[in-house]
C-alpha cells in the first residue's frame, strides 16, 4: 500500500510542477510572479517531505527528501529576488520596509501558535504558556536576518548599488559561517540553515542581472540546460562521496550544489512556463506549510496512534497540512489588512 501512494503522489509532484507547462520564446514569463509561484509550489511539498519522521519514512521519501534543503534555498532566493524588485521600482519602500514586510512573518507565526496551542489542548495535549504564544519560528528569524542585513545595505548605501548588494553578500556569508562552525564544535544545537541562506544571494543576483541571464541562456538554450543538468549530477556525486568530510563536505559542495541546481530551475524557465491551478494554490499558501507541517506530524501521530502505515502517514500529514495552512493563510490575511491599515 505504501509503495502504492508514494508512487501516487510522485506522480501528483509531477503534475504540479509539469502540469500544463508551456515552451514559451516570448521571454515575458521570465521568473515572474506565477513562475516562482508555481516553483514555490512544488518546492514546499518537497520540504514537507523531508521532515517526515524516522518512524514513518520509506524509500522513496527518502530519495525524495534528498533535494529539501534545495525548496529551503528557493525560498531565501524568492525572498531576495522580491525585495530587490521592489527597492528597484520604489526605493522609497526602504522607510516602510519593517512595516510592510514584518507583519506578514510575525503574524502568521502567531496564528500558527495560537492554533497549535487550541488544538493540542482539546485532544488532551498540555497547556501551552503565553511566551509560547510569541514564539517566532527559529527559521522565520534566519530569513529575518537576513532581511535585516538587506535593509542595513539599502540605509547605508542606498545610492551605490554594487557596494550595497556587495555588503548584503558579506554580511550573509559571515552569518552563515559562524552559525555554521559553532553548529559543527557543538556550541550551537539548534538546526541552523547555513548552506540554505545562500539563496538569499542567488535572488539578488538574478534581480541584478536578470536581463544579463535571460539573454545569455536564451541562446542555444537546450544544450546549456543538458549541460547544466549534468553538472548538478556531477556534484550531486561529488556531495554523496565527500558528505562526510566537515567544511569542504558539508558546507562548501553542498553550496556548490544548491547553486548548481537552482540555476538548472532557473536556466529551464528561460523557455518554459510553469503554471497551473494547483501549484499556484500550493504556492500561495507554501510560507504556512513551511511553518506548519512539523505541527502536524505531532497532531496525526497522536490522533492515529501510531497505526498508520508510513504512505497514510505521509498522505494524512500532507493533506492535513495543506487544509491548516488554507486556514491560517486566510485567518493571517484578514488580521494583516486590519494591521496594514494602522501602519500604513
Amino acid at each position: 500500500m505504501t509503495d502504492i501512494i508514494m508512487l501516487l503522489l510522485v506522480l501528483f509532484m509531477i503534475y504540479i510542477m509539469a502540469g500544463k507547462a508551456k515552451l514559451d520564446e516570448t521571454g515575458e514569463h521570465f521568473f515572474d510572479k506565477k513562475n516562482s509561484n508555481a516553483m514555490r509550489g512544488f518546492w514546499c511539498l518537497v520540504v514537507i517531505l523531508v521532515h517526515i519522521p524516522a518512524t514513518y519514512g520509506n524509500r522513496i521519501q527518502d530519495l525524495i527528501s534528498s533535494f529539501g534543503y534545495i525548496g529551503v534555498t528557493f525560498f531565501f532566493m524568492t525572498s531576495a529576488y522580491g525585495l530587490s524588485l521592489s527597492m528597484e521600482k520604489k526605493p522609497d519602500n526602504i522607510k516602510s520596509f519593517w512595516k510592510r514586510r514584518l507583519p506578514k512573518l510575525v503574524i502568521t507565526c502567531w496564528v500558527i501558535n495560537i492554533m497549535y496551542a487550541i488544538i493540542f489542548l482539546l485532544i488532551g495535549g498540555s497547556s501551552t504558556g503565553f511566551f509560547s504564544l510569541l514564539k517566532i519560528d527559529l527559521w522565520v528569524r534566519w530569513l529575518l536576518a537576513c532581511y535585516l542585513f538587506f535593509w542595513v545595505a539599502h540605509i547605508v548605501f542606498k545610492k551605490n548599488k554594487i557596494i550595497c548588494n556587495f555588503l548584503i553578500f558579506t554580511l550573509v556569508i559571515a552569518f552563515s559561517f559562524i552559525f555554521y562552525y559553532m553548529h559543527s564544535m557543538g556550541g550551537y544545537t539548534k538546526t541552523v540553515w547555513s548552506t540554505e541562506c545562500y539563496g538569499f544571494i542567488w535572488g539578488i543576483l538574478l534581480a541584478w542581472f536578470y536581463s544579463q541571464i535571460y539573454q545569455f541562456f536564451k541562446d542555444k538554450w537546450m544544450i546549456k540546460l543538458v549541460v547544466s543538468c549534468g553538472v548538478s549530477l556531477f556534484f550531486g556525486i561529488s556531495y554523496l562521496m565527500f558528505k562526510p568530510v566537515p567544511f569542504f563536505g558539508d558546507y562548501l559542495l553542498k553550496i556548490i550544489l544548491g547553486f548548481s541546481i537552482t540555476l538548472f530551475i532557473i536556466i529551464s524557465n528561460v523557455k518554459i512556463s510553469y503554471g497551473n491551478k494547483v501549484n499556484q494554490f500550493l504556492g500561495s499558501i507554501s510560507f504556512e506549510i513551511y511553518l506548519l507541517h512539523g505541527m502536524v506530524f505531532g497532531l496525526v501521530e497522536k490522533l492515529s496512534n501510531n497505526l498508520l502505515s508510513s504512505g497514510m502517514f505521509i498522505l494524512v500529514s500532507i493533506v492535513v497540512t495543506i487544509v491548516f495552512a488554507m486556514v491560517t493563510h486566510i485567518l493571517a490575511i484578514r488580521i494583516m489588512n486590519r494591521v496594514n491599515k494602522i501602519l500604513l
